[in-house]
């Protein structure tokens, strides 16, 4: 038997389940069982016990923003939740709910604001940023971050810049589903390329 669980969403918005425009686009789960969840209302979150939130990880009311509109979300090794929107990157504190904004501005040749973030992993001390136009790499501790991009001269580069998804297997390789086919980068690091 299904049960469903937009009524939690709907009471949480002090709205009616048949008015709810609902989009959810990831559920993960943190080591204390308690599942999140990424949708269009804000992030989701629904304790083993069965008590529920619905959180912003940013006050901002811009609707054309976005900026509560949860795109994906992963948790890294040291339990921390790393948040999605449209444009930005959030991530939450372990014992709070305050939403520490990531800049992602410093990044060379990637512009925010004119970019869709699509899907994030963490592995290790590295975050890693799917978007609509190309891939990030962003050093969880540092702060620092690079860019890749599709280059029709480079066989090396990423294969399409559109990336939907990322794996990162057991041997630390790192797979990449984009619009153009598969690329893979090996555990040894960026700097040998990817492979197709």
């Amino acid at each position: 038997k299904y049960e469903h669980y937009t009524e939690l969403f709907a009471n949480a918005l002090g709205m009616h389940q048949r008015n709810l425009n609902l989009i959810l686009r990831d559920i993960d789960q943190d080591k204390a069982g308690v599942l999140w969840f990424a949708t269009n209302y804000g992030l989701g979150r629904l304790s083993p016990e069965g008590d529920f939130q619905l959180l912003k990880v940013t006050t901002s009311t811009d609707q054309g923003s976005e900026a509560n509109y949860i795109r994906n979300l992963d948790i890294d090794d040291q339990g921390h939740l790393w948040v999605a929107t449209t444009h930005a990157i959030y991530r939450k504190a372990i014992d709070t709910d305050e939403f520490t904004f990531i800049s992602l501005a410093n990044i060379d040749h990637f512009y925010p604001a004119q970019n869709q973030l699509l899907i994030l992993r963490a592995h290790k001390d590295t975050l890693w940023i799917g978007t609509l136009n190309g891939l990030l790499k962003l050093d969880m501790k540092t702060g620092i971050g690079k860019s890749y991009f599709h280059q029709s001269s480079n066989k090396k580069s990423l294969i399409n810049n559109r990336v939907r998804d990322i794996l990162v297997t057991q041997a630390g390789e790192v797979w990449f589903a984009t619009h153009g086919g598969i690329s893979k980068l090996s555990s040894q690091g960026a700097d040998a390329g990817f492979t197709h």
